[in-house]
């Protein structure tokens, strides 16, 4: 009978301690670093151990750290880094590609030759339709509802009579979504 209690315990024990592993290692995969350039603008969310890579080599100052510490290979405990700033600043041309979302936004989710504001029925239409050369600029991408895209078809708007309401432009301004991809500059 003793036997089957110890084991019981003996169980319960483990289990518990894998409960509490897996929490730890769950919480350890949640947890992130932001790096900041030198004006402290945002420029990355990194994963811990990217961010604490980079602390260690000397790339980023820690700012502030997480509560829980990691152990390393020489059995030190080394802080994890919450937020942490570049050492030299990091400079980038910003410039938004003509997406999806971009074009949308710039055309304010409205379709370019009715007006209709309808973002669930919205299109993207060539102005200069692909097979006449043209491509996927800025200036040849306009919001387009269903109806007015299958009614223009493979012709320009002076061939359908349909005259856009705004002529497009290139607008690369910073309210556009871009994936940067700047944690490759850090290195």
């Amino acid at each position: 009978m003793a036997e089957k209690k110890y084991g019981r315990f003996w169980m319960v024990c483990i289990t518990w301690k894998v409960v509490c592993l897996c929490g730890v290692l769950y919480i350890l995969i949640m947890e992130t670093t932001l790096i900041l350039n030198m004006d402290y603008s945002i420029l990355t969310k990194l994963s811990w151990q990217k961010g604490i890579t980079l602390m260690l080599k000397g790339a980023i100052t820690p700012i502030e750290f997480h509560e829980r510490r990691i152990l390393g290979a020489n059995g030190e405990y080394y802080p994890l880094p919450k937020v942490g700033m570049v050492k030299k600043f990091i400079s980038f041309k910003y410039t938004a590609t003509p997406t999806r979302r971009n074009i949308f936004l710039r055309d304010n989710y409205t379709c370019q030759y009715c007006g209709v504001k309808n973002p669930d029925k919205l299109t993207l239409d060539h102005v200069l339709p692909k097979w006449q050369g043209g491509k996927d600029t800025w200036e040849n991408l306009v919001c387009a509802c269903f109806k007015c895209n299958s009614k223009k078809g493979g012709r320009t708007p002076s061939e359908a009579n349909m005259p856009l309401l705004n002529q497009p432009i290139k607008d690369g301004g910073r309210r556009y979504y871009n994936d940067w991809g700047l944690s490759e500059k850090i290195k």
